[in-house]
């Protein structure tokens, strides 16, 4: 890898994609302002009335099967979503609840303690619906989010197959190391990292420099915004992968985990970052 240039560091705001193959400019250093740039347990307890044995009809519905936290009463241990038909199940400290058939049908129990299973965890509802939770890998089929936890609830009618969890558990944690910049690899022993923290930040290494972003997921995918980075000068082979770095990740519209484990950003349905742990 050809050694960095003998510069003196300067530490300035950077917009992505704005870093130059050469490094800094004190003299043309744009205001910080200007520099951010879009980026893009009774178990038993029932359902008071019921219809289809067990699943209490809700008659003001809207036809939606989004879930009302705010009637969940407390944090809520579960959040988990399905479709055709639609359906949502909310499992809160004292209360949960479950939507079927696109919101037409709601269901309200007391919230049950999980019960340990193989990888997971069983919520027994009532003697007749039951939640399974397991510690896998489950992508939406609607959306194409991903999810960290796959959710079987069986009720007396059908059995209701999808996903639970928050999708930025499976970005969170240890950090990532990027080992492909839009199908094009990186240098050998440059070092480009994504740390990602729950407040909806992101930071690392782009090549040279570091960096910090925001995160944004929403029900259609993953977008990074609003970056800044320190600005010093490397060698430019350094540099021009710093650019492609802070390029790709502007464009990025959703993720994905493999399967083998590597986090995959991308662009319009093109691999666009590759990292692994």
């Amino acid at each position: 890898m050809t050694s960095p240039l003998s510069a003196q560091p300067l530490l300035c705001l950077l917009a992505f994609g704005v870093i130059g193959a050469t490094g800094c400019d004190p003299d043309r250093a744009a205001p910080a302002a200007e520099t951010e740039t879009a980026m893009t347990q009774d178990n038993s307890d029932r359902p008071t009335t019921t219809a289809g044995e067990g699943i209490r009809q809700n008659e003001d519905s809207a036809g939606t099967a989004a879930p009302d936290t705010d009637e969940i009463a407390g944090t809520p241990q579960l959040t988990a979503i399905g479709q055709e038909p639609g359906w949502s199940l909310t499992i809160g400290a004292e209360e949960a609840e479950l939507l079927t058939d696109y919101g037409q049908n709601r269901a309200t129990f007391k919230a049950p303690a999980p019960e340990p299973v193989n990888s997971g965890v069983r919520y027994a509802l009532s003697d007749n619906v039951v939640a399974t939770v397991r510690d896998t890998l489950c992508q939406d089929p609607m959306s194409g989010m991903n999810y960290p936890k796959s959710v079987t609830v069986e009720t007396p009618d059908q059995t209701l197959e999808g996903c639970g969890g928050a999708p930025e558990d499976l970005l969170t944690g240890p950090e990532w190391v990027v080992e492909d910049i839009a199908q094009g690899g990186i240098i050998d022993s440059s070092r480009v990292t994504l740390n990602f923290q729950e407040e909806g930040r992101v930071s690392g290494m782009a090549s040279c420099n570091t960096y910090n972003a925001s995160y944004s997921i929403t029900g259609e995918g993953l977008s990074f915004e609003r970056a800044m980075s320190t600005k010093k000068a490397c060698a430019p082979a350094l540099m021009n992968q710093e650019n492609r770095f802070l390029t790709a990740l502007s464009g990025i519209d959703r993720f994905g985990i493999s399967d083998t484990g590597a986090l995959v950003l991308y662009s319009r349905d093109t691999p666009a970052i590759t990292a692994r742990r």
